[in-house]
């Protein structure tokens, strides 16, 4: 152990954040990559390479945490290296990046280390020439991605970025850049499997940057890219859980005409597009370092300060919600001097890390809780320059960090890994972490979280917070019960119970491991101020005559934080008291009421209305009535009702109506008029102190006219071929101030029937007129007419005046056309006419708009809508007829209806059915547009 102690005053451990570096180089580096370099003499040399090795046991706690260095490892970084990042992965080992530089060009390269800390494998990456690789990553593949600077020509650099796989074969390259200097820095894998790149773009060789983000997909094409001009350093790019992204850089601000940068965080949409920004900064200049997301969705970050500020603190520690709100920043203190942060992350207690280096040159790392309250605080080191570039906490609740350590005064540094246990201290959670009670005396109890082994004392600053002493010290998780007293006062206040562990004692430890532990947490209670009470009541009536009643009723009233004790009413100088109270006023005139309040407290509120009180005054009744109806023709009974009459502070007696000079008594009545003329209605009515009021209506009542009846009937059905028996019905018939008695009907073929409905048959064609006549019981007579058309049967041995009937058809091969079928349809005749028998022939086409066109002899307009026949005077040899002779086309689909018919020469069938010399043919077709 004295090896060791002398060791460990020699040497000082470092967390350090790891640049990621690729090599084409596969060889190994066996033990000798493992060598430390560190200007010591041989023997002790010796040592630290078998502590590196792991070849001899060494645990040192660091101070009170009981955090244990499990193992660490230093690594040759040619002239000068520096680990920047580390990951743990599924096998329990560890993937280290980091950057080197040697004499000629820089290396980047991916180091790959078991859960023990021994070298597995190695990938690097040099840059050709003035080519740099800036960093590189692993990839989900098993591969790797970089992203760095390529120089085409002097003075000119573009961003360049390399997928390799697993065995460092190039799978793809993409360079992007234009006439200006473009350089890579960062590259992330995207969730989609492409890769985000963020470099700086300096325009026209300014020496200012503006930020330039570059979306590629998994085959290095460029998606899309976007430009910020207001951020010009840039340190971290995550991907946030919405699919977006968040920026973390810096940008220049001006105070006191000198450029001051600015923290400056960039949130991003998935598309890369500003959703919104917030910056950081006071005077001096404020250094971004990094950000995470944290587990409620918000934003966590760490800032270096200026380290001239006269209240000495470095560091910014700072919680956003999901929105870019600041929740709360917590600055460096006296807890851990004067340091400087490179990594932050989130813990599995929802607290924070924080790794970095002191101004001493030694590794520090730190723990707030999720409030941003310090924890603890380890800085380690010894004469040597170390400095950690990043933490994470690992699977067993440890810690890794990576970063460098150096020769002080020398350029020369070497990558440097270590491996932290769990910290073994008592570490306390409250929930909930603070409560809001009302002035009222009230009982409440948080919750204590901690390890079984752990024991706690809770202690209150205020005499009006008191502990119950059964539960105010504990050990493990727990539950605490407090009480609060009433606030008399008005004014709000605040008290606080510290929860702190027992004193603990300072183990024997290495000079070069210093701890600082804060493990007290508090629990506050803001207490508000007692609020008066708020007056109100209510009165039964606001207004009213000598002697006058009134119940006043004060429920309405209420104390927001307690109990009204007292109510007090003052009227006219008298005092009641009691939320309710019936008064009787005598003095007329505006009455003041007052209500005074006083709760448990003591405080009072008043309330105050007031009411008219006026002299007793007799009021006359008011007449109102309603005649129904209004008017009419004579004879008229009108009925009369005076029942909204009213009497505002006695009742109603009697009721007189004064109509054409005779006198009616009673609140309804009746009364029937037989003349015409404009008839004054008067109502009065007198009330039981003798007051009378009358209001008057007029009512007219014109001359009876007597309406004569009205005459309709039905035939059905109205025309048809001789035998035709049809119906005719006179129900629809009707008179409007009377009855029908009487149904004449007179045919012209002379015959006469009477009633409602009768039946009537024709056995020869021809036109028939029917007319009915209706008397009512007036005697007043009307009548209508209709005209049956009876037609002939249409046979060939049924000869009429002018010939023999002939039978038509039309004749077609389908009945449904497609677009371009041609349509053929021809007329003939299947039953012929003899041989003297001229006729017209008609044609008519019903097109599916129902529109009616027929057929003409016009071959330039075949069809019109004017009735006329198709051809005229034809003999009787001409048996057949062409019709329809066309190609369907598109927009003529539909239902098209074809009609026929010879008639007598000269004669139109559309008014003359009895000019018919044929059938009516007929046919529907159906064209399809499909």
């Amino acid at each position: 152990m004295s090896i060791i102690k002398t060791l460990f005053k020699s040497l000082s451990f470092a967390f350090i954040s790891i640049i990621q570096t690729v090599s084409n180089s596969t060889s190994h580096r066996s033990s000798a990559a493992l060598r430390l370099c560190v200007s010591l003499n041989t023997g002790l040399r010796l040592i630290l390479s078998l502590l590196a090795l792991g070849l001899l046991p060494y645990a040192p706690v660091l101070a009170n945490t009981g955090i244990t260095v499990e193992w660490e490892k230093t690594f040759d970084g040619k002239t000068w290296g520096r680990a920047d990042s580390i990951i743990q992965m599924p096998d329990g080992g560890f993937a280290v990046t980091n950057q080197s530089f040697t004499k000629s060009d820089p290396d980047v390269w991916l180091l790959k280390l078991d859960s023990g800390g021994h070298w597995q494998w190695e990938h690097s990456f040099s840059g050709s020439g003035y080519d740099l690789a800036n960093a590189i990553i692993p990839t989900r593949d098993r591969g790797f991605a970089l992203v760095g600077n390529l120089y085409p020509e002097a003075g000119v650099s573009d961003v360049w970025i390399i997928k390799q796989d697993s065995q460092g074969n190039q799978q793809w390259a993409q360079t992007l850049g234009g006439k200006h200097i473009e350089q890579g820095k960062l590259i992330i894998q995207t969730r989609d499997g492409g890769f985000a790149v963020l470099g700086l773009l300096y325009i026209n060789f300014s020496v200012i940057a503006n930020t330039w983000f570059i979306k590629l997909d998994g085959q290095g094409n460029r998606e899309w890219d976007h430009t910020f001009e207001e951020m010009v350093s840039i340190e971290s790019i995550i991907q946030t859980r919405d699919g977006g992204f968040m920026l973390l850089g810096n940008t220049i601000k001006k105070r006191h005409n000198k450029r001051d940068d600015d923290v400056l965080v960039l949130k991003l949409d998935q598309d890369g597009k500003r959703q919104w920004a917030q910056s950081f900064g006071e005077q001096g200049y404020e250094q971004a370092e990094s950000i995470i997301q944290t587990q409620d969705g918000g934003f966590a970050l760490a800032i270096n300060l200026p380290a001239n500020r006269p209240d000495g603190h470095n560091i910014w520690v700072i919680k956003l919600d999901n929105a870019g709100n600041q929740q709360w920043k917590q600055t460096g203190g006296s807890l851990y001097g004067h340091h400087s942060a490179r990594s932050l992350i989130q813990t599995r207690d929802d607290g924070f890390v924080l790794a970095g280096k002191t101004d001493d040159d030694d590794v520090w790392i730190t723990q707030l809780d999720s409030d941003g309250q310090w924890q603890w605080a380890q800085t380690f080191g010894g004469s040597e320059e170390e400095g950690a570039q990043s933490i994470i906490q690992t699977a067993d609740g440890g810690f890794a960090l990576v970063g460098y350590r150096a020769s002080k005064g020398t350029a020369i540094s070497d990558v440097w890994v270590i491996k932290l246990s769990a910290p073994s201290f008592c570490h306390y959670r409250l929930n909930p972490k603070n409560a809001f009670q009302s002035s009222k005396a009230e009982k409440n109890q948080f919750k204590v979280n901690t390890a079984a082994k752990c024991s706690w004392t809770a202690t209150s600053n205020t005499p009006w917070i008191t502990l119950y002493s059964s539960n105010h010290h504990g050990q493990g998780e727990g539950t605490l019960t407090y009480s609060v007293y009433g606030n008399p006062t008005t004014q709000s206040r605040h008290g606080t119970i510290t929860l702190a562990a027992p004193s603990v004692s300072q183990p024997t430890h290495n000079p070069n491991y210093r701890a600082t532990l804060n493990t007290a947490q508090r629990f506050t209670i803001k207490q508000s101020g007692n609020q008066a009470p708020t007056a109100d009541f209510s009165v039964s009536s606001t207004q009213g005559q000598l002697p006058l009643t009134i119940v006043l009723d004060g429920s309405r009233a209420f104390d927001p934080d307690g109990t009204i004790l007292d109510y007090a009413w003052t009227v006219n100088g008298q005092t009641f008291s009691g939320q309710q109270a019936s008064i009787r006023l005598t003095n007329s005139g505006e009455q003041s009421i007052v209500l005074t309040v006083t709760d448990n407290a003591g405080l009072t509120a008043t309330l105050q209305k007031t009411i008219l009180v006026t002299q007793q005054q007799t009021q006359a009744p008011i007449a109102r009535f309603t005649l129904h109806p209004q008017q009419g023709e004579a004879p008229l009974t009108v009925n009369l009702d005076a029942n909204g009459s009213t009497d505002p502070d006695g009742s109603i007696r009697y009721y007189v109506w004064i109509v054409n000079g005779q006198t009616y008594l009673g609140e309804q009545t009746a009364i029937t008029f037989t003349e015409i003329g404009d008839y004054p209605i008067v109502l009065m009515v007198t009330d039981n102190t003798g007051l009378s009021a009358s209001t008057q209506k007029t009512l007219t009542v014109t001359e009876s006219i007597i309406e004569p009846p009205k005459a309709y009937f039905t035939i059905t059905p109205d025309s048809g071929t001789a035998p035709l028996t049809v119906t005719v019905d006179a129900s629809d018939s009707s008179d409007s101030n009377g009855s029908l008695v009487k149904y004449a009907w007179q045919v012209s073929d002379g015959r006469q029937i009477l009633g409602q409905t009768q039946s009537l048959t024709f056995t020869d064609s021809g036109h028939y007129d029917i007319t009915l006549s209706v008397t009512d019981n007036d005697g007043i007579t009307t009548s209508h007419q209709e005209t049956v058309i009876i037609k002939a049967p249409v046979t060939h041995d049924n000869p009429n005046e002018t010939g023999h009937f002939a039978q038509i058809a039309f004749q077609n091969q389908q009945d449904t056309y497609q677009v371009g079928e041609s349509v053929v349809i021809a007329l003939t005749e299947t039953h012929p006419r003899t041989e003297t028998d001229q006729v017209d022939l008609w044609i008519a086409v019903q097109l599916p708009t129902g529109e009616l066109l027929f057929r003409t002899d016009n071959p330039l307009m075949p069809w019109h809508p004017k009735q006329q026949a198709y051809k005229t005077g034809i003999a009787h040899t001409e048996t057949h007829h062409d019709v329809f002779d066309f190609e369907v086309a598109e927009g003529m689909g539909g239902d098209y209806f074809l009609y026929a018919v010879y008639v007598k020469t000269g004669e139109n069938p559309i008014s003359n059915d009895l000019s018919h010399r044929s059938n009516l043919a007929d046919k529907k077709i159906t064209l399809d547009n499909h």
